[in-house]
C-alpha cells in the first residue's frame, strides 16, 4: 500500500483540481461501497476511499461527463403476442 501523500500526489498528477479530485473520487468510493462495482485494480486496500484513490492515480478512472445509462427496448404485449388478424392472415 502507498503511503497516503504520495498517493495524494499521485492522484493530483492525474487530477490537478483538488475539488474535482475530491468528487470523483468520493464518488467512486461510494460506487465501490455499495458494491455495485468492482475495483479496477488489484489493491491491498479494504477501505473504499483508498480503492478508489489507488484507482484514479492508476489512471483508471478519469474524469468526465458520465456515461448515460443504456435502456433496454421495452417491449409491449402486442409485440409479444401475435394480433388476432395476422394469425386469420397466415391461415389463408
Amino acid at each position: 500500500m502507498k503511503d497516503d501523500t504520495t498517493l495524494i500526489n499521485k492522484v493530483l498528477e492525474q487530477i490537478p483540481n483538488k475539488y474535482m479530485a475530491v468528487i470523483v473520487g468520493s464518488k467512486r468510493a461510494r460506487a465501490v461501497n455499495d458494491e455495485t462495482v468492482r475495483p479496477l485494480v488489484k489493491t491491498s486496500a479494504t477501505k473504499p476511499t483508498t480503492i478508489a484513490l489507488e484507482e484514479i492515480s492508476a489512471g483508471a478512472i478519469v474524469p468526465g461527463p458520465a456515461m448515460p445509462e443504456i435502456e433496454a427496448p421495452k417491449e409491449t404485449e402486442e409485440e409479444l403476442l401475435p394480433s388476432p388478424d395476422s394469425s386469420e392472415e397466415e391461415e389463408e
